[in-house]
Protein backbone atom coordinates (compact mmCIF):
# COMPACT_ATOMS: atom_id res chain seq x y z
CA UNK A 1 0.00 0.00 0.00
CA UNK A 2 1.62 3.36 -1.00
CA UNK A 3 0.90 5.62 1.58
CA UNK A 4 3.40 8.45 1.94
CA UNK A 5 3.77 11.53 0.16
CA UNK A 6 7.41 13.76 0.52
CA UNK A 7 7.97 16.64 -1.28
CA UNK A 8 11.68 18.05 -0.98
CA UNK A 9 13.17 21.58 -1.84
CA UNK A 10 16.26 20.81 -3.97
CA UNK A 11 17.76 24.10 -5.10
CA UNK A 12 15.91 25.42 -8.14
CA UNK A 13 13.06 22.82 -8.54
CA UNK A 14 11.25 20.16 -6.47
CA UNK A 15 11.02 16.55 -6.37
CA UNK A 16 7.54 14.79 -5.32
CA UNK A 17 8.46 11.60 -4.00
CA UNK A 18 6.20 8.18 -3.56
CA UNK A 19 6.97 5.87 -0.89
CA UNK A 20 5.51 3.10 0.27
CA UNK A 21 4.05 1.62 3.44
CA UNK A 22 7.67 -0.25 3.98
CA UNK A 23 9.69 2.27 3.78
CA UNK A 24 10.93 1.54 -0.10
CA UNK A 25 11.53 4.45 -2.59
CA UNK A 26 9.16 3.63 -5.64
CA UNK A 27 9.07 6.39 -7.89
CA UNK A 28 10.47 10.30 -8.41
CA UNK A 29 8.04 12.94 -10.78
CA UNK A 30 10.47 16.12 -10.60
CA UNK A 31 8.30 19.33 -10.95
CA UNK A 32 10.81 22.74 -12.19
CA UNK A 33 10.08 25.52 -11.05
CA UNK A 34 9.58 28.37 -14.27
CA UNK A 35 12.23 30.46 -13.73
CA UNK A 36 14.60 27.42 -14.12
CA UNK A 37 12.68 25.86 -16.91
CA UNK A 38 12.82 29.27 -18.15
CA UNK A 39 16.92 29.33 -17.92
CA UNK A 40 17.12 26.10 -18.67
CA UNK A 41 15.38 26.78 -22.37
CA UNK A 42 17.04 29.56 -23.22
CA UNK A 43 20.34 27.78 -22.35
CA UNK A 44 19.39 25.24 -24.36
CA UNK A 45 18.42 27.56 -27.57
CA UNK A 46 21.60 29.80 -26.97
CA UNK A 47 23.96 26.63 -27.76
CA UNK A 48 22.13 26.45 -31.23
CA UNK A 49 25.46 27.13 -33.37
CA UNK A 50 24.94 29.26 -36.58
CA UNK A 51 28.14 27.88 -38.41
CA UNK A 52 29.85 24.61 -38.14
CA UNK A 53 26.93 22.72 -37.80
CA UNK A 54 27.16 18.56 -38.52
CA UNK A 55 25.21 19.59 -41.91
CA UNK A 56 28.15 22.52 -42.64
CA UNK A 57 30.65 20.28 -41.99
CA UNK A 58 29.88 17.19 -43.72
CA UNK A 59 28.96 19.79 -47.21
CA UNK A 60 32.47 21.46 -46.54
CA UNK A 61 33.95 17.74 -45.92
CA UNK A 62 32.30 16.77 -49.52
CA UNK A 63 33.47 19.94 -51.37
CA UNK A 64 37.22 19.90 -50.42
CA UNK A 65 37.12 16.05 -51.08
CA UNK A 66 35.91 17.08 -54.48
CA UNK A 67 39.62 19.57 -54.77
CA UNK A 68 37.45 23.15 -54.53
CA UNK A 69 38.57 25.61 -52.43
CA UNK A 70 35.88 28.21 -50.90
CA UNK A 71 35.74 31.00 -48.25
CA UNK A 72 33.51 30.43 -45.15
CA UNK A 73 30.75 33.20 -44.42
CA UNK A 74 31.55 36.07 -45.95
CA UNK A 75 29.98 39.17 -44.68
CA UNK A 76 29.84 41.54 -47.40
CA UNK A 77 27.79 39.23 -49.03
CA UNK A 78 23.69 39.05 -48.65
CA UNK A 79 22.37 35.82 -45.98
CA UNK A 80 26.06 35.34 -45.08
CA UNK A 81 26.73 32.27 -47.90
CA UNK A 82 28.04 29.25 -45.76
CA UNK A 83 30.48 28.17 -48.60
CA UNK A 84 31.75 30.88 -51.37
CA UNK A 85 33.22 30.23 -54.65
CA UNK A 86 34.31 33.56 -55.61
CA UNK A 87 36.12 32.16 -59.05
CA UNK A 88 32.79 30.90 -60.06
CA UNK A 89 30.83 33.60 -58.42
CA UNK A 90 28.76 30.83 -56.76
CA UNK A 91 27.48 30.35 -53.19
CA UNK A 92 26.01 27.85 -51.12
CA UNK A 93 23.73 27.60 -48.23
CA UNK A 94 23.12 24.27 -45.96
CA UNK A 95 19.87 25.01 -44.38
CA UNK A 96 18.45 23.71 -41.17
CA UNK A 97 15.24 21.82 -42.29
CA UNK A 98 13.04 22.78 -39.16
CA UNK A 99 14.60 26.98 -39.13
CA UNK A 100 14.17 27.94 -42.92
CA UNK A 101 10.44 25.31 -43.13
CA UNK A 102 11.74 22.18 -45.50
CA UNK A 103 9.16 20.27 -46.62
CA UNK A 104 10.83 17.32 -45.64
CA UNK A 105 9.39 15.71 -42.27
CA UNK A 106 12.05 17.73 -39.89
CA UNK A 107 10.98 20.96 -41.17
CA UNK A 108 7.26 20.59 -40.92
CA UNK A 109 7.55 20.05 -37.34
CA UNK A 110 5.28 22.86 -36.01
CA UNK A 111 6.47 23.30 -31.86
CA UNK A 112 3.15 22.76 -29.83
CA UNK A 113 4.40 25.94 -26.80
CA UNK A 114 4.49 29.95 -28.38
CA UNK A 115 3.56 28.39 -31.73
CA UNK A 116 2.53 31.75 -32.89
CA UNK A 117 5.94 33.16 -32.58
CA UNK A 118 7.62 30.06 -33.86
CA UNK A 119 5.72 30.36 -36.58
CA UNK A 120 6.20 33.99 -37.49
CA UNK A 121 9.96 33.39 -37.15
CA UNK A 122 10.46 30.83 -39.76
CA UNK A 123 8.34 32.24 -42.01
CA UNK A 124 10.53 35.37 -41.72
CA UNK A 125 13.39 32.75 -42.28
CA UNK A 126 12.18 31.64 -45.37
CA UNK A 127 10.98 34.82 -46.84
CA UNK A 128 14.58 36.54 -46.28
CA UNK A 129 16.10 33.95 -47.79
CA UNK A 130 14.10 34.31 -50.94
CA UNK A 131 15.09 37.92 -51.11
CA UNK A 132 18.96 36.98 -50.22
CA UNK A 133 18.94 34.54 -53.09
CA UNK A 134 17.24 37.46 -55.26
CA UNK A 135 20.13 40.06 -54.58
CA UNK A 136 22.55 37.06 -55.24
CA UNK A 137 21.35 36.84 -58.40
CA UNK A 138 21.60 40.04 -59.40
CA UNK A 139 24.90 40.40 -58.23
CA UNK A 140 25.29 37.76 -60.42
CA UNK A 141 26.05 34.93 -58.29
CA UNK A 142 24.44 31.70 -58.54
CA UNK A 143 23.40 29.94 -54.97
CA UNK A 144 22.16 25.90 -54.18
CA UNK A 145 20.68 25.20 -50.81
CA UNK A 146 21.72 21.73 -49.62
CA UNK A 147 18.84 21.00 -46.74
CA UNK A 148 20.04 19.81 -43.63
CA UNK A 149 18.04 16.38 -44.39
CA UNK A 150 20.11 15.31 -47.66
CA UNK A 151 23.31 15.14 -45.26
CA UNK A 152 21.77 12.27 -43.35
CA UNK A 153 20.83 10.24 -46.00
CA UNK A 154 22.85 9.53 -49.26
CA UNK A 155 26.21 11.70 -49.20
CA UNK A 156 27.01 10.47 -52.66
CA UNK A 157 23.52 12.33 -53.85
CA UNK A 158 25.05 15.68 -52.05
CA UNK A 159 28.37 14.83 -53.83
CA UNK A 160 26.33 14.40 -57.27
CA UNK A 161 24.70 17.44 -56.98
CA UNK A 162 27.53 19.83 -55.50
CA UNK A 163 29.86 18.48 -58.16
CA UNK A 164 27.04 19.34 -61.51
CA UNK A 165 26.45 22.79 -59.66
CA UNK A 166 29.87 23.67 -59.46
CA UNK A 167 30.90 22.28 -63.18
CA UNK A 168 27.94 24.25 -64.41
Amino acid sequence: MLANWHIVRLGAFFNLRLIGSNGKFFHIIPHFHKSYVRRLHRKCMSSIKDRDTKPEMIVRKIVHSLGYRYRLHRKDLPGKPDLVFPRFKKVIFVHGCFWHKHMCRYGRVTPKTNAEFWSTKRESNKLRDIRNRKLLKEMGLGSLIIWECWTRNSKKSIEDKLKMYLQS
